[in-house]
C-alpha cells in the first residue's frame, strides 16, 4: 500500500510503502526484480521503483468429485478440498504472474495428476486401511 504525500504542493506519492501482515512485496526497479520485502514500512523510489504484494496465507478452494481407478482396477468417485500457500514470491510473481486464477488453475491440475497417479498405484483395500500412508504419499508427489 502506497502512502499519499500530504505536501499541498502537489499530487505526488510518498517513498514509504507499507507491506501489511501475511504479504511480502517483489521490489522491482525499472520492471527488474530487486529483493524480497518483508511486512513492515520500507523507502521506495516512486519514480523508477515499484513494489507487487503477494498474499502468503494459506488458502482453501474445493475441487470437483474426480473418478480414479485403484490397481485392483476398482473405481471410485473422491471428493477433494486442496489447502495450499505460497512458499516462494519470485516464482509466484514470474512463473505464475501472481494471478488467482491461473494458481488455483496450476493446483487443480497438479492435484488431480497426484491424485490419479497415488490412487492407481494402491489397491482398494490398502486405501482403506492407510489412510496416513496415501495422504503422505500425495504430500510427498506434490512437492
Amino acid at each position: 500500500m502506497r502512502i499519499w504525500c500530504p505536501c499541498v504542493c502537489c499530487c505526488c506519492t510518498s517513498p514509504i510503502y507499507q507491506i501489511s501482515t501475511s504479504k511480502l512485496g517483489i521490489h522491482q526497479s525499472f520492471g527488474r526484480y530487486l529483493k524480497v520485502l518483508k511486512p513492515g514500512f520500507h523507502l521506495v523510489n516512486p519514480i523508477s521503483e515499484s513494489v507487487i504484494d503477494v498474499d502468503m496465507k494459506t488458502s482453501i478452494f474445493d475441487m470437483a468429485p474426480q473418478q480414479v481407478i485403484t490397481k485392483d482396477n476398482v473405481t471410485m468417485q473422491i471428493q477433494t478440498v486442496v489447502y495450499y500457500r505460497a512458499i516462494n514470491p519470485y516464482k509466484l510473481v514470474y512463473k505464475l504472474r501472481n494471478d488467482t486464477g491461473r494458481i488455483r488453475e496450476f493446483i487443480k491440475e497438479i492435484s488431480y495428476s497426484a491424485l490419479r497417479s497415488v490412487m492407481g498405484e494402491n489397491i482398494f483395500q490398502e486405501l482403506l486401511e492407510n489412510r496416513a500412508k496415501v495422504a503422505h504419499q500425495l504430500e510427498e508427489y506434490v512437492k
